[in-house]
């Protein structure tokens, strides 16, 4: 048995020359990548993310914006648990020589095999944590996979189950025995984040297919800003046989600090409540008082009157204002619900380019 957990010297990103494809020059041990894009997860669900969208997986969890933060959080910590496998691995040969030497070996011929492409990382991730969820922490097998297909998803494409099956029937390309081990164990690290009990407190949820995608946005986001070089440093070469650095989420908390600032996200519209729409009308289109036509006002009535989020229909004649009663009508819409955006649709180019300038105002 090596001193250092074998799943940390698992390499996550690499940067090969340019005239090079084969050296690297720059790379980075997963067990960072997968810290870093929790600490972006949760910045996000705590800075960035609609509450709306929020209180939307909240429901399908039975608990608040908290409970959201935890989910992704892990989540994110998971999301390329696959990496630990053969098939991905043998990807950039020259940082195998450290996994061999802390047990995980990759044979000779696995970077070109046929099938190599079939065992993608995320997929192997979501075999590994449907079945580990049930395993080790007594989880619904059902909300398990529903999970798992998040972290399947969370390169765009959820696979189909029969590309699971494929996956499952490739042992040596998904890796067994000691890769197997290797996952287990980063795992476990992932629940060390968040707290066991306070994720098994999902263990029977129902998540909708609304709320996974939701989820695998939120993941996929913090992917992509995690995977981003200029805000993430990575390694230089030179550290590439030096043995596993520990785990440090603290130091991913301070990296995520320092990215976000200089990422420098806009923040979500900020919609006012809407009381009096008359009045919100000629403040917002810089009318005169009472200027607002019945059928403007009618429309913003209708999108105060909803109980819960749903469609304005408005249809009046050309030149009545049917835009403005729109724009005012989501903005009464989105400070009910929580959302912090809106989406102007036109049928083309010309006249969604025209209308910009006006919904900018």
């Amino acid at each position: 048995m090596t001193a250092v957990d074998p799943w940390l010297s698992s390499w996550g990103k690499s940067i090969t020359d340019e005239n090079d494809r084969t050296t690297v020059v720059e790379w980075l041990p997963l067990h960072v990548h997968l810290a870093d894009a929790a600490a972006v997860a949760d910045l996000l669900v705590h800075r960035w993310v609609s509450p709306l969208v929020l209180d939307r997986i909240a429901a399908d969890l039975d608990g608040d914006h908290s409970d959201v933060a935890i989910l992704v959080r892990w989540l994110a910590a998971v999301h390329d648990i696959g990496k630990i496998s053969p098939a991905f691995a043998a990807q950039v040969p020259s940082l195998t020589p450290l996994m061999t030497r802390h047990g995980l070996v990759v044979r000779n011929g696995i970077g070109v095999h046929p099938q190599r492409a079939i065992v993608r990382h995320e997929r192997v991730g979501e075999v590994t944590i449907g079945d580990w969820l049930p395993e080790a922490l007594g989880f619904d097998p059902t909300t398990a996979a529903q999970l798992a297909s998040i972290v399947g998803a969370h390169h765009g494409v959820p696979p189909t189950r029969n590309v699971l099956n494929e996956v499952r029937g490739r042992p040596v390309l998904r890796g067994v025995g000691p890769w197997e081990d290797a996952r287990r164990a980063a795992l476990r690290w992932a629940v060390g984040l968040v707290g066991e009990d306070a994720l098994r407190r999902f263990a029977t949820a129902r998540l909708s297919r609304p709320v996974q995608v939701l989820c695998a946005g939120i993941v996929i986001m913090a992917d992509w800003i995690a995977s981003n070089a200029d805000l993430f440093t990575l390694q230089p070469a030179d550290t590439i046989s030096d043995d596993p650095s520990p785990p440090d989420a603290d130091r991913s908390v301070r990296r995520a600090a320092l990215a976000w600032s200089e990422l420098d996200l806009p923040r979500g519209w900020d919609a006012h409540a809407v009381t009096d729409p008359a009045t919100m009308f000629a403040r917002r289109f810089g009318r005169p008082a009472g200027s607002a036509r019945p059928s403007q006002v009618a429309a913003v009535e209708a999108a105060l009157d909803q109980p819960t989020p749903g469609l304005v229909i408005v249809e009046a004649p050309m030149g009545e204002g049917k835009t403005e009663a729109a724009l005012l009508a989501a903005e009464a819409l989105a400070a009910r619900t929580g959302a912090d955006g809106c989406f102007v649709g036109l049928p083309t180019r010309a006249t969604s380019d025209a209308m910009f300038s006006r919904v900018l105002r």
